[in-house]
């Protein structure tokens, strides 16, 4: 005769009372009848935690406890729900982080104080205590000085090697700022990366240009200045063919003249139609002297 074991009904006692029963046996229970020493009574099973609908007809595919550090070094608690491809936090009066994302349980981890959550659809998600980006993106946070950004915008980071440019697709967390600079993290690349170029959407979340290459694959942070107008147009940025004897450097780094060199640096563009073209230059160094600064008609194509 075969007998049953007590591991196999998963350690509940076989003794009489309710604290001894886990509530994972209650799942749905609106109540039930439990023997005890003196006879047979009723009791109700554990109530709801509250009755919030987080997405209209949807079920939460997940919740996770998660605790992190802000940036004031003090310990941080908060519930994360994933529901109807939402993610919010707070049980009650539950606060939207991030929507569009795929139906579906989610799955949850923390690593150095991010919360890290994945579906098996979409790019995984990183929350950390602020916003919600794509694994691999930038995290964009609005600054208080002023920095000429009017709008809604997020961010993507490419990848620059020696067989050329790639593009990840995953986005930074979306900012709203109002003539307010935005500082990035930004992401560093895999063993052969050379340089990171950052886009950035205009004030309406549509039209990735251009705005910075970082010529390194160690720098973590930049700072975003540019207003929507002027566009740092991407063929200003990264157009080359610029007449530099005596020269060094870029235009998106900087050129440094040489001592003694009377020769002008001068490039010529052919202008996009839609496209707005701008230079700011600071000239450092200069104790005495003139500069002569000149610029012929635009040819547009």
């Amino acid at each position: 005769m075969e007998k049953i074991q007590q591991f196999q009904f998963q350690g509940i006692r076989t003794d009489f009372g309710d604290k001894l029963v886990d509530t994972k046996y209650f799942y749905d229970v609106i109540n039930f009848n439990q023997d005890d020493i003196i006879g047979a009574n009723k009791i109700l099973a554990p109530s709801a935690v509250n009755n919030v609908e987080y997405a209209s007809g949807a079920s939460i595919d997940g919740i996770f406890g998660f605790q992190y550090l802000d940036e004031n070094n003090k310990l941080q608690r908060e519930e994360i729900i994933c529901s109807g491809g939402n993610i919010f936090k707070n049980l009650t009066k539950a606060k939207i982080l991030y929507s569009g994302m795929s139906t579906g349980l989610c799955t949850f981890t923390i690593y150095r104080d991010k919360l890290y959550i994945a579906n098996g659809k979409d790019y995984i998600k990183v929350y950390n205590g602020e916003g919600v980006y794509d694994e691999g993106a930038a995290f964009a946070k609005v600054l208080t000085t002023n920095g000429g950004l009017n709008g809604n915008y997020y961010y993507e980071v490419t990848f620059v090697t020696a067989g050329g440019e790639e593009r990840r697709g995953s986005k930074s967390n979306t900012i709203t700022s109002n003539g307010k600079a935005v500082l990035l993290s930004i992401p560093t690349g895999y063993e052969g990366v050379t340089a990171r170029k950052i886009y950035r959407t205009d004030g309406s979340l549509e039209n990735l240009k251009l705005i910075a290459t970082i010529n390194d694959n160690e720098t973590l942070t930049y700072t975003d200045t540019h207003a929507d107008n002027p566009i740092w147009s991407d063929e200003l940025l990264t157009y080359l063919n610029w007449t530099s004897t005596g020269w060094t450097g870029s235009f998106s780094a900087g050129f440094t003249h040489t001592t003694g060199n009377t020769t002008a640096l001068s490039n010529s563009i052919p202008a996009i139609i839609g496209n707005i073209y701008q230079l700011n230059f600071t000239i450092t160094g200069r104790t005495a002297g003139s500069v002569n600064i000149s610029y012929c008609s635009p040819t547009r194509t």
